[in-house]
């Protein structure tokens, strides 16, 4: 589902089905926020709060943070999807990276200010990397369960 989030109407001659985008950056931003929350608690045995995803992310110990950005930037070096976003991005001139940080920068208000997109009008943040960013958080909790 992320790849059709990437969708340029003119290359693809059809409109998106946007009815599924606000699900799943909900959903998709709730869940890092969860393994965020849980990978602190792993590490400090206490409790976070807010939905802020970069800030979540700056409460992580320092080992945490660089490992998951290493994991992260080196797994979308060479990678097929990752490579595709990339150029599509550029071809709309947007500023982008593949790095856990800049990312969550991006998304970090995506939970809030989505699930409340029709009660008032406010900036959308866009939602990037959901896979991406799951995947080095998934990794990095593992580490910290087997210890």
């Amino acid at each position: 589902i992320e790849q059709q989030l990437i969708f340029v109407p003119e290359r693809h001659g059809a409109t998106p089905d946007l009815t599924m985008v606000n699900p799943y950056v909900m959903n998709g931003s709730f869940a890092l926020e969860l393994r965020l929350k849980l990978l602190h608690a792993l590490e400090t045995r206490e409790q976070l709060f807010g939905h802020d995803l970069r800030k979540l992310f700056n409460e992580l110990k320092e080992e945490s943070q660089q490992t998951t950005t290493k994991y992260l930037t080196e797994r979308s070096k060479n990678n097929h999807y990752c490579t595709y976003v990339s150029s599509v991005l550029r071809g709309f001139n947007v500023q982008f990276k593949w790095n856990i940080e800049f990312l969550l920068e991006q998304s970090k208000l995506s939970f809030e200010r989505w699930r409340y997109i029709y009660e008032e009008k406010q900036d959308i943040p866009w939602f990037c990397g959901y896979t991406q960013i799951k995947t080095a958080l998934d990794w990095r909790i593992s580490q910290l369960k087997k210890a």
